[in-house]
């Protein structure tokens, strides 16, 4: 079983982000204090609201066609987190590329991989790979990377959609979402915060209060 990944396994400020995301990697919940959780959530039911409205291919225009992720996987042909996050790149506009560690070259390890993405044109990198010493091969967060792998204590991203579920409940108490649409949409605001994407602030793209 792959041992889960912590920021204090790294070394780096690059880590710390104190309500601010962009260019940083995202490893562990334990990278989120307050200010970030709040600014994350901020976000997420921004693009929550985009993407249930009648405007939402406003979102097409947030990252962008000339963006690039790399998705990091152990296995391509079925893998629940690496097919979440794809929707969440095509539905902001971006462009992906895909490798595997094992699946597709045999003779081309996950170190191999995760070299190709960083000396590559990608903006940012999403992994979905679960084994912590992979991560200890980056030298440095150039491009970021969003942790997206299935670790001892569970997955960050499920962690997150968890949380603001949790906070949802608390300030919008009438308004209930899918456990899968608040996995998407915590995405989609980790990729947007991560890349330094701004939301549109046109208040047309928000749906008016019945």
């Amino acid at each position: 079983m792959a041992e889960e990944l912590r920021p204090q396994d790294f070394s780096g400020k690059y880590l710390e982000l104190n309500g601010d995301f962009k260019g940083k990697d995202i490893l562990s919940t334990k990278q989120f204090d307050k200010a970030s959780l709040s600014k994350l959530f901020k976000v997420t039911q921004q693009i929550e609201e985009i993407n249930e409205g009648p405007l939402h291919g406003a979102l097409l225009n947030i990252i962008g066609n000339t963006t690039i992720i790399g998705i990091l996987s152990q296995n391509l042909s079925f893998e629940l987190s690496r097919i979440s996050f794809s929707s969440a790149i095509f539905k902001l506009g971006g462009k992906i590329i895909s490798l595997s560690g094992e699946s597709i070259y045999p003779e081309q390890t996950a170190k191999d991989a995760m070299t190709e993405f960083q000396t590559s044109s990608v903006d940012l990198i999403i992994s979905t790979y679960p084994k912590k010493e992979l991560y200890e091969t980056r030298t440095n967060n150039i491009p970021p990377l969003i942790n997206a792998s299935e670790g001892v204590g569970g997955s960050l991203i499920n962690a997150l959609a968890e949380l603001y579920e949790a906070y949802i409940k608390e300030t919008r108490p009438n308004t209930t979402g899918s456990k899968k649409s608040n996995i998407l949409h915590v995405e989609m605001a980790l990729l947007t915060l991560v890349l330094g994407k701004e939301i549109p602030c046109n208040k047309s793209y928000i749906p008016e209060e019945a």
